[in-house]
């Protein structure tokens, strides 16, 4: 244990600084001098053993001063009188911060009334605190009693755990403080530990099998708890909802979490040629209505509760993220005929003046009757021809590139082999790329040359040789790469 690790007393902190100098102390076994008493000092007739002891005490005497010399401020250290003796010493120091029992009593009772569960530690640490708290008063001759400690944690600790409390002033047997540490803890509960595994692993499920983000994992651990409380189990035949409310709970309510779904939210100042439905998924149920919880990616709330909704379970690309906006523009609508293959000229097109309004002909989500038609009708269909002159919509001043993917079609003049490159008629293209390709290796250090280990094996290069071209088809340069190859 390092010298470092005592903390300097500064004034404010001599419980502290007591406790870690005694066990440095201890840890080092220069602690003699503060257990035992001064040994009378030695005589020409004293023994080998009293000598042994007496030059034990001085050394850990010498020790321990130099250590609470060192550990506590200079402005401390010159307001305490020297001694020689160190147990005399640090009896002085422990006068200049004596505390009355008055006023320890009243900060103990202070802090065990106040002191609130933050939700930044574990509620174990939360709850050990106040127990250190109340046994501070217990020696101090104040005692409180049990149950006074017990319902003190229970007050302080948030709305989160009402239940907690609900369940305690329920039952007639009192709790000890260790009982409700185990309850709150779940590393002492054995069944509690093992339902947060089984809820843990059901939200996992259910976010691997959506399209919603990780963020979302608390509307899915609160449609979890929700479903579990209308569903009876194993143990129970009755579901926890019904022993509460008497009733059998209704299951025609339940949908696919992360669904999609078409949702109608409210709206009063929805004007006529609003949009009155949203796309959406389904996050869980809500609390004190019948309505669901949605996530709109296109929504100004983007989470909206309604009871207007429509869900597509089974499928699940139904839907859609954004909302089709109503403009006024033309409108082409492919007559769906399934019996009878039309070519794709055969569309209608429908013109709209500025304050025309065109509606949806067609509904994509809507099913298509099949139905049989025949030659004869559909030649009589005379169709409009819009007369808008057709522009294309990337202009003439622009240059549209293609992707090396798709203009590069793997030329089949570029070689496979060495033999192959520098038989070529590019063989000197090819020879001064192999370098170029070396040259760069060596200076971003591709590699680092080792000595090959006993009962390995080397992996194996080749040369990859590719012809670069520009758009427009011309060589713009002539490219070779050194690879592994893809076993070993």
């Amino acid at each position: 244990m390092p010298l470092t690790s005592v903390k300097t007393l500064n004034g404010t902190n001599f419980e502290d600084w007591k406790e870690f100098l005694d066990l440095y102390l201890v840890i080092t076994n220069m602690d003699f001098s503060l257990r035992e008493a001064e040994p009378s000092a030695l005589t020409p007739e004293s023994t080998t053993v009293q000598r042994a002891s007496r030059e034990k005490w001085e050394h850990s005497n010498r020790v321990c001063l130099m250590v609470m010399r060192y550990t506590m401020e200079k402005s401390i250290r010159q307001s305490i009188l020297d001694n020689d003796n160190a147990k005399d010493f640090m009896r002085s120091v422990g006068e200049k911060f004596k505390t009355f029992d008055k006023a320890q009593k009243g900060q103990y009772l202070s802090l065990l009334e106040k002191t609130k569960y933050d939700g930044v530690n574990g509620v174990r640490e939360h709850m050990m605190k106040l127990v250190h708290y109340y046994n501070k008063l217990k020696s101090l001759k104040v005692d409180l009693g049990d149950s006074y400690l017990i319902w003190q944690v229970m007050e302080s600790l948030p709305s989160q755990f009402d239940v907690l409390k609900t369940s305690y002033n329920t039952q007639k047997e009192e709790w000890t403080i260790d009982e409700m540490i185990a309850i709150i803890t779940p590393q002492q509960n054995g069944v509690a530990e093992r339902r947060n595994h089984t809820l843990l692993e059901m939200v996992r499920c259910m976010l691997s099998h959506s399209s919603l983000p990780d963020f979302f994992w608390g509307d899915a651990l609160r449609t979890i708890v929700y479903i579990l409380n209308q569903v009876p189990n194993k143990s129970v035949s009755k579901t926890p909802n019904e022993l509460m409310s008497g009733k059998k709970p209704s299951l025609r309510h339940f949908h696919v979490w992360g669904c999609k779904a078409k949702v109608r939210p409210y709206n009063p100042q929805l004007k006529k040629h609003d949009l009155k439905i949203v796309s959406g998924f389904f996050i869980g149920y809500c609390v004190g209505s019948r309505g669901s919880r949605f996530y709109c990616p296109s929504h100004s709330m983007r989470v909206i509760e309604s009871d207007h909704a429509i869900f597509f379970e089974d499928d699940l690309d139904s839907g859609s993220n954004t909302p089709r906006p109503v403009t006024f523009r033309e409108y082409r609508v492919v007559i769906p005929m399934s019996s009878i293959y039309l070519p794709a000229d055969n569309v209608i097109s429908v013109v709209c003046d500025e304050n025309e309004f065109v509606p949806d002909l067609v509904d994509a989500t809507s099913p298509v009757v099949d139905e049989q038609v025949h030659d004869d009708v559909v030649e009589e269909i005379s169709l409009r021809r819009s007369q808008r002159v057709r522009r294309s919509s990337i202009s003439d001043d622009y240059l549209v590139y293609l992707q090396e993917h798709e203009y590069d079609l793997n030329n089949v003049d570029d070689p496979t082999t060495f033999e192959e490159a520098i038989s070529n008629s590019h063989g000197d293209d090819w020879l001064n790329a192999m370098p170029d390709e070396l040259a760069s290796m060596a200076h971003n250090d591709v590699w680092d040359l080792v000595d090959l280990p006993l009962g390995c094996k080397p992996v194996g290069c080749k040369w990859v040789f590719k012809t670069k071209c520009s758009p427009d088809g011309k060589v713009e340069r002539y490219k070779a790469r050194l690879v592994a190859k893809g076993y070993s």
